[in-house]
Formats: C-alpha cells, structure tokens, sequence
C-alpha cells in the first residue's frame, strides 16, 4: 500500500499508467521464462524429501539454468521490439524507454520466482513470505523515499523495483543451498524429468491463462483509453487485490500439504483442510472489503485527489476478488492433487469469455467496463472450479459455523461506519478519518470473533501456520 501511494505521488496518473503497461509486459513474458517451474517445484520437492532422496538440488539448478536462458532471450527480443509495440499497440512513443528499461528486469523476476516456488516446495512458505512479502518491498519502499525527495521519476522507479527482487532472489538462493543438501546420485530418481516437465508445462499455459484473466483489462485498456485512465484504473486494482491478501498467507503453507495427502489419498484430512482454509480466506477477504467499501473515497485520496473517480471502479473489483476467497483455494486443490489439465481447459475458455467482455465493454463504458468485465471473469471461473471440486471430491466447504466469523465483520462495519460519519461530521482530516474508522472495525471484529470462539477444525489450520 505504501509503495503504491509512493509511486502514484512520485509518477502521477499518466506516468503510472506507463509504468503499469510496462510491468505487465514483463509479467507476461516471466509467465514464458518461468515456463511452471515454479508450481512444479512445489509439488515435487515435498515428494522428493518425503522419499529422502538427494536430488533436489540439481532439479533446482536445472530449472534456473534455463530460466535464465529463456528470460536473456526474451529480453533482448523485447529491448528491439519495444518502438514497434510503443506505436502500434499503445499508441505513445514515451513507451519505447519504458519497456527497454523494464526488459532489465526480467531475468531477476524469473530466478525470483523459481527460487520462492522451491522454498515453498521446501515447506519454508514462512522465509519466502518474509523475503517476498515483507523484505523486498520494503526495500522497494526506502528505494523509492530516496526517489520522493530526490526528485527522481519513471526510470528510476523502475530500477528501484529490479534492485529490491534482485537482492531478495539473492538472500532465497542462500538459504536455498543451506536447505537442500548436496545432490547424490541415485539408481532411480524418485521423480523423473519428463514427469516434472510434463506437470510443468500445463502450469505455464494455466499461469498464462490466469495472468491474462487478471490483466487483460489493464493491456486492453492500454488500446482503447488514455495512459492517465489506465494509471487511475492501476490503482483501484492495487487496491481490490487486498481483497484477496489472504491468499498470500494459506496458498504457500497448504499447497505442499495437498500434494501429500493427495499423494497418501488421505481424503479424510484434504477435506478438513480444505473447508477450514475456505473459511479462513473468506473471513480474511470480508476483513478487507468492508472497511475499503466504507472508506474508499478517502482511501483513494490518499494517492492523490485525482484518484477518486476510481471509486466505483474499485468497488465493482472488490466484489469481483471476494468470489475468490468465498470459493476457497478450488484451483489448488485441483492443481495440486493431479487435475492441473481441468484448470487448463476451464481458465482458457474463461479467458475467452473475459476478452470478448473488455471487447464489448470497454469502448462502451471505458474502465467502468473493465472493472465489470472482470468481475464477471473472476465470478464465472471461481464457480467452475467449485463445482469441479464437488463432482470429483464430493465436498463442499460451508456450513453453518461460518455464520460466527460473517457476524463479527458486520458488527465491524457497523462501526466503522458510525465512527467514520462522526469524524467527517466533526470535519476532521481524511487520514484521522481512515485510521479511526479502520481501527473501530479492526477491534470490534476481532473481539467479535473472539467472543464467538473458534471452532475445533480451525486448530488444524493454525498448527500448520505456527509450525510454518
């Protein structure tokens, strides 16, 4: 949150929509580069350790090796490709610079990525969380303070990003190499290359398609509307994805445990999990939306006062993203216990569906039009995927008992929204209004929740985080 006020304060609408245009390229182009080594890692490196064979490290090394090779490649072809994309596809030459500079960034991004899916492979979802999650950006933010007072902009913000991954990929491949010991040679390989790269590749084609769903607004955008439009629309997407943070926090521990208990077929457990994480992430995604409903305009403000005509486009995101969360993690439950080819074929038709919506909508309605567009997207793949779980697993999340955590954010906007009315009553500034409201509907959850208690299943889940 604070590295996106920083660089909407340092850019500006116009320059944020080029530095968002550009990152999105780089994130297509590590989608190639990466090529689903990371999700592979993650599913195989517990097998090789639950099987304790020694081969993980060069399984490991092997991966970045050709991530690098790739992300060179796709580098250079972007770098001499970047004034044809600038004319013909955005319509602004001041896009050349912005994606040569971006194409620096690629081979970080990919052995960044590579690096955190063999950790969480390692069941050390807890270090790559603190280095992904934490570290890096708040390297990323001190970077981009210097870059504020300094009066530095666009390329600079942009080198500030490479610099913050680049020194977190380094500190994740030294604890990598201290985790995995050294590779022995073995009559048998518990898992085999052509197993890996056939598990692999499907998990590009599903990070591409799952990719293009999330940003195929924003390189549709970049066609129809204006650069400042599309920086406006960036950060009411920054924003919506908080919806979802919850993620960040189950995905990386349960991941592995899926893939175990797949792996023994024991179903009995993989339920359990998954229904507690299911509540969890919608509790986690409820404690978000509903503070940033009520306080939206004045959260928007905050990055400048240009920024608040996105009101409604982030509403129209966040209830998008809690589609999400109230679905539970359907995608790596199927992912993670062998159905990675179900999520190929549901993400690919849904991407066709998201692209003739933006199609449709966009030069009807603008990022009014994105927005809704994708939130019907992200509603109508998250239902595919639940009903999938069902017919293969027979199992459903809800019951009852998550009435407890849904009451307790109630009572919270309640709250929030009484307080925040007395603090706009009593003109007070727009930051003691988001601090007093917000901290109203943090304290009545919680003690909401805590006087309804927790339920037995939910120890299941925290021991696995603590453990973590």
């Amino acid at each position: 949150f604070a590295t996106s006020v920083l660089l909407a304060r340092i850019l500006g609408p116009s320059s944020l929509g080029r530095y968002q245009l550009g990152l999105t390229m780089i994130q297509i182009a590590t989608i190639f580069t990466v090529a689903g080594f990371d999700r592979g890692l993650m599913r195989f490196l517990p097998i090789i350790e639950m099987k304790e064979n020694q081969e993980g490290r060069t399984l490991v090394a092997l991966n970045i090796k050709i991530s690098i090779v790739i992300s060179i490649a796709f580098a250079t072809a972007l770098y001499f490709a970047a004034p044809i994309l600038s004319a013909h596809y955005f319509h602004s030459d001041k896009m050349t610079e912005v994606l040569r500079v971006f194409s620096i960034y690629l081979p970080v991004l990919s052995v960044s990525r590579i690096v955190s899916g063999a950790m969480v492979g390692l069941k050390r979802a807890d270090l790559t969380s603190h280095i992904t999650n934490l570290f890096s950006p708040a390297v990323f933010l001190i970077l981009l303070l210097l870059i504020y007072f300094l009066g530095g902009e666009l390329v600079s913000s942009i080198f500030a990003r490479s610099a913050s991954h680049l020194l977190g990929a380094v500190i994740l491949i030294f604890f990598l190499l201290k985790k995995l010991p050294r590779s022995v040679q073995t009559p048998e390989r518990s898992v085999s290359l052509r197993r890996f790269f056939s598990f692999s590749t499907p998990l590009m084609l599903i990070g591409l398609i799952y990719f293009l769903l999330g940003q195929m607004d924003i390189l549709m955008l970049g066609y129809f509307v204006s650069e400042s439009e599309v920086g406006i629309y960036s950060v009411a997407v920054k924003l919506a994805m908080f919806v979802i943070f919850g993620l960040q926090v189950v995905l990386p521990v349960v991941r592995p445990h899926f893939s175990e208990l797949s792996e023994r077929r024991d179903f009995e457990t993989l339920n359990n999990l998954f229904k507690t994480a299911t509540k969890w992430l919608l509790y986690s995604g409820l404690f978000v939306f509903c503070p940033l409903l009520i306080l939206r305009y004045e959260v928007l403000n905050i990055f400048g006062a240009e920024f608040i005509i996105g009101g409604n486009i982030l509403l129209i995101l966040g209830i998008g993203h809690l589609a999400t969360v109230l679905t539970g993690p359907t995608g790596q439950m199927l992912v993670m216990t062998g159905k990675e080819k179900w999520e190929v074929t549901n993400s690919f038709l849904i991407v066709v569906l998201n692209f003739f919506l933006n199609l449709f909508l966009i030069p009807r309605l603008g990022t009014m039009g994105a927005a809704i567009a994708t939130a019907i997207s992200i509603s109508v793949i998250n239902a595919a995927k639940f009903i999938e779980v069902y017919l293969i697993y027979k199992i459903h999340p809800y019951s009852l008992k998550f009435l407890k955590g849904i009451l307790a954010v109630f009572s919270g906007c309640v709250a929030c929204y009484l307080v925040r009315w007395a603090v706009l009553a009593q003109g007070m500034g727009i930051v003691l209004t988001i601090v007093l409201a917000g901290l109203s509907f943090v304290a009545v959850t919680f003690a909401g929740i805590w006087i309804l208690g927790f339920d037995e299943e939910d120890k299941m889940l925290f021991d696995i985080l603590r453990s973590r």
